[in-house]
């Protein structure tokens, strides 16, 4: 419950309560900030756990005669219990400033003297919250200019807002930019390498084909003079090739070659030359016969023989 303002102790020299004026009419009585805001108003926010504090310091000042040099410190204390914090550095300086004139005008009472401001008794209308006197619409700082100035700020709060708000928005569209570019780049890289790739396998597999056709003279004809070694004798073209597994039977001589050195089996030529290509020339392997694995003679002008001339036996 909050102080009475005619509340009286017998212990109590003065009335600190109502000297300060820290009961706010305007909160209907309640004990809010004593600091001034920036218009020259009291402060209107509550204290909240620091009223206890401070209470407890205008209890010890109210047993005490009125004096500033002996009261400073606990002035300076009150004035910072009795500030809210939100402001409180500046609100601490304005009231610490109201205190001690008020003190110093009860000295000065009691001394004799008329006080230079309001007395203990005085109402909260009779005594300011700080020495300032009210802002008045002649002054630079009035409530009109200050009213303006915080609109203008406002304004520019607004105004910034939507700007930050717009660089925002450029922002995520260009981030999504970016990122659609990286993705096209990085699919464009993956097609070129693999394109590249299967550029380079062709390449490779026709120049093996070239220098395959080349050894097997697949384009000039046999010369039957050119030869001169004995071979072993041609077999009979009876049976399925042994790459592709289709029957030789009704193949021309022209399209099928045989192993000279040993077994004199045959197979499709380009069976064979398939099988050379993608088989035995990627390892590096030497040429042999499919069947019974004796090296293999080349192209030559028996290449063509038919197994019922029984040459070369």
């Amino acid at each position: 419950m909050p102080r009475s303002k005619s509340r009286a102790s017998s212990t109590e020299v003065w009335d600190p309560w109502a000297a300060f004026n820290v009961y706010n009419d305007e909160r209907d009585g309640a004990f809010t900030c004593t600091g001034e805001t920036i218009r020259g108003k009291r402060c209107q926010k509550p204290l909240g756990p620091n009223k206890r504090t401070a209470d407890d310091i205008l209890n010890r000042l109210a047993r005490q005669q009125p004096s500033t040099t002996l009261m400073n410190d606990e002035l300076e204390e009150l004035a910072h219990y009795s500030s809210c914090g939100q402001y409180k550095e500046a609100h601490s300086r304005t009231a610490a400033a109201y205190f001690k004139r008020i003190v110093a005008d009860l000295e000065n009472a009691k001394n004799g003297s008329e006080p230079a401001s309001a007395s203990a008794g005085a109402s909260h209308e009779n005594i300011p919250i700080s020495p300032e006197p009210e802002a008045t619409d002649s002054t630079p700082e009035s409530e009109s200019t200050i009213t303006a100035l915080l609109q203008t700020i406002e304004d520019q709060g607004t105004t910034h807002n939507a700007e930050m708000q717009e660089i925002r928005q450029e922002r995520d569209v260009l981030q999504e930019q970016v990122s659609r570019l990286l993705q096209e780049r990085n699919a464009a890289e993956e097609l070129a390498r693999a394109h590249r790739a299967e550029t380079e396998s062709l390449l490779r597999q026709c120049s093996e084909l070239q220098t395959l056709f080349s050894s097997l003279s697949l384009n000039s004809e046999p010369n039957s003079e050119d030869c001169s070694e004995q071979h072993t004798a041609r077999r009979p073209v009876d049976n399925d090739c042994s790459i592709c597994y289709e029957s030789m039977m009704n193949s021309p001589a022209e399209k099928l070659v045989w192993c000279k050195k040993e077994c004199g089996k045959s197979v499709h030529k380009l069976c064979f030359i398939k099988w050379q290509t993608e088989q035995i020339a990627p390892q590096g392997r030497s040429l042999r016969c499919i069947h019974c694995r004796a090296d293999w003679t080349g192209p030559c002008s028996h290449d063509n023989i038919l197994p019922r001339d029984n040459h070369g036996a």
